[in-house]
C-alpha cells in the first residue's frame, strides 16, 4: 500500500514539472515574439515600473532613447529617466504621471527627449496602471514610439500652411501687376489705333479733298477758257465761230456733273430707281456691251446660275457697276487673258458676313467679275475702294469706278468684296439682297 501511494506520488510529480516546463516554454514563446515584434518595429521601446519599491526596469529601445545605458535596467529609479526629456516638457510629463498613478487609469502623453549634444527628439508614450486591489496603482506599464520624423513632417505641413496665405497674396499681388499692365498696354494700343485711325481718315479727305480739287479745278479751266474765247470771238464779230466752245463749256460742265454723280454714288446720297429685275436677264442684254469692251485678246465666259432669284435694285446703277469691272478686269490683262462672268444664288450667314463689311445675314444674289491678269498686292487691296485711288496711268481712270460701286452696293443693302493676290488675278463680287415680292392679305 505504501508502495502504490509512493508510485502515484511519483507520477504526479512527474506531471506537475511537465506542467511547469510547458508553462514556462510558452511563457518564453510570448515573450521572445513580443520581442520579435517590439524590435520589428524598430522605434517602440517599454518600461515596467513598480512603484512600491520604485524599480523601473526598461527594454533596451527605451533606456537608449532615454540616454541611460541598456545593463542598467532595473537599476535606476523613473526620475534617472525624467532627466533626458527636454526641460521645457519635464514638469509636465511628471505631473501627467503623478496624476495617471493616483488615477490608478490610462496614460497617454507627448513630449521631447534632448541629448547631450542638444539634439531633440519626439516620443509618444502610452501606458496603464495596474493596482493589486483597491487604492493607489501598484505597477505602471507601458510603451514609447519614437515620433521625430512625423513631427517634422508636421512641421512642415504647418508651416507650408502658415505661408500659404503670404504666397496666394503675393501671387496674387504678381497677377494684379500684370493685368494692371496689360490694361495700360491694352489703353497704350487703343490710343495707339485711334490716332491710326485719324491718321488715316485724314488721308483719306486729303485724297478726296485734292482729287476732287484736280479734277473740278480741269473742268472749270474748261470752261472759263471756253467762255473767254465766246467772249472774244463775239466781241470781234465772229459770232458763227462760237459754236464749238459752247460744245467745249457744256462738256466740261456734263463731266463735272458726272464727277458730282459718282461722289453722290460713293457717299450712298443719290437716288436710286429701284425696281425688281432679273439678273441673268439684265447679264444676257449686256453680253454684246460686255464682248466690244473686253478687247480682241481677251475671251469672255458668262455663266449664269440657274433660277436666280430677282433683286430690286437700280438697273442703271447695276449695268454702270458691271461695266465699269469689266473695263477693270480689261486692263488688268493687257496680254489677253480670260474673263469670267457670273450670277448665282448664295445665302451669307453671320460668320461669313463677319470677315467682310457689316451685313446682314440672308439671301444674296451674288454678281462675280473675274480674271485672271496682274492681281493686286495687300497694300493696293488695302486702298481698292478709296475715292481717286487708282494704278492707272494718268488720264486712264479716275479712281471713282470702285468707290462707286462700293456706295451702290451698301446703299442697295448689299455688300462688295474683292479677292485677289499678286499673279493670281482678281474676283470681285457684288452681293445684292433678294427680293421677295410681297403678297396683299
Amino acid at each position: 500500500m505504501t508502495a502504490a501511494k509512493t508510485s502515484r506520488r511519483r507520477r504526479t510529480a512527474i506531471k506537475l514539472r511537465q506542467r511547469s516546463l510547458a508553462s514556462r516554454k510558452a511563457q518564453h514563446d510570448t515573450e521572445e515574439r513580443l520581442q520579435l515584434a517590439l524590435t520589428a518595429t524598430n522605434g517602440v521601446g517599454t518600461w515596467d515600473w513598480n512603484i512600491d519599491q520604485d524599480l523601473f526596469v526598461t527594454d533596451s529601445r527605451f533606456a537608449q532613447m532615454h540616454g541611460i545605458e541598456p545593463q542598467l535596467s532595473g537599476q535606476l529609479p523613473i526620475t534617472a529617466y525624467l532627466q533626458g526629456v527636454h526641460p521645457d516638457d519635464r514638469a509636465l510629463l511628471t505631473r501627467t504621471i503623478k496624476d495617471c498613478v493616483t488615477r490608478n487609469g490610462e496614460y497617454a502623453q507627448e513630449y521631447r527627449l534632448q541629448n547631450l549634444d542638444g539634439k531633440v527628439r519626439w516620443i509618444f508614450a502610452r501606458g496603464r496602471c495596474f493596482s493589486g486591489g483597491p487604492g493607489s496603482a501598484q505597477r505602471f506599464m507601458g510603451a514609447a514610439l519614437d515620433i521625430t520624423e512625423r513631427k517634422k513632417t508636421e512641421q512642415a505641413l504647418l508651416n507650408l500652411n502658415e505661408t500659404l496665405e503670404e504666397r496666394v497674396a503675393q501671387r496674387t499681388q504678381a497677377l494684379a501687376e500684370a493685368n494692371a499692365q496689360l490694361q495700360r498696354e491694352m489703353q497704350e494700343r487703343e490710343r495707339a489705333e485711334e490716332a491710326l485711325r485719324h491718321a488715316q481718315k485724314m488721308e483719306a479727305v486729303g485724297q478726296l479733298t485734292g482729287g476732287i480739287a484736280h479734277d473740278f479745278n480741269n473742268m472749270l479751266t474748261g470752261i472759263l477758257g471756253s467762255l473767254d474765247l465766246m467772249k472774244r470771238y463775239i466781241a470781234a464779230g465772229r459770232i458763227t465761230e462760237v459754236g464749238r466752245f459752247t460744245d467745249a463749256a457744256v462738256s466740261s460742265a456734263q463731266r463735272a456733273a458726272a464727277l458730282t454723280h459718282r461722289l453722290l454714288s460713293f457717299s450712298r446720297r443719290q437716288s436710286l430707281d429701284r425696281r425688281p429685275l432679273d439678273p441673268n436677264q439684265l447679264v444676257s442684254s449686256l453680253q454684246a456691251l460686255f464682248s466690244s469692251t473686253k478687247g480682241a485678246n481677251i475671251d469672255l465666259h458668262v455663266e449664269l446660275g440657274e433660277d436666280v432669284w430677282a433683286v430690286n435694285t437700280d438697273s442703271g446703277q447695276l449695268e454702270s457697276a458691271l461695266l465699269n469691272l469689266i473695263i477693270n478686269a480689261r486692263d488688268a490683262m493687257p496680254d489677253g487673258g480670260e474673263l469670267v462672268v457670273r450670277t448665282a444664288n448664295t445665302y451669307l450667314t453671320d460668320s461669313q458676313s463677319s470677315t467682310l463689311e457689316p451685313i446682314k445675314a440672308g439671301e444674296y444674289v451674288m454678281f462675280e467679275v473675274s480674271d485672271n491678269g496682274a492681281g493686286m498686292t495687300p497694300q493696293i487691296l488695302a486702298k481698292a475702294f478709296d475715292p481717286f485711288f487708282t494704278t492707272k496711268p494718268v488720264g486712264q481712270g479716275t479712281g471713282l469706278g470702285l468707290s462707286m460701286i462700293y456706295g451702290f452696293a451698301q446703299q442697295s443693302g448689299g455688300h462688295v468684296s474683292i479677292i485677289s493676290e499678286s499673279g493670281s488675278g482678281t474676283r470681285v463680287r457684288l452681293h445684292l439682297p433678294r427680293y421677295l415680292e410681297k403678297t396683299q392679305a
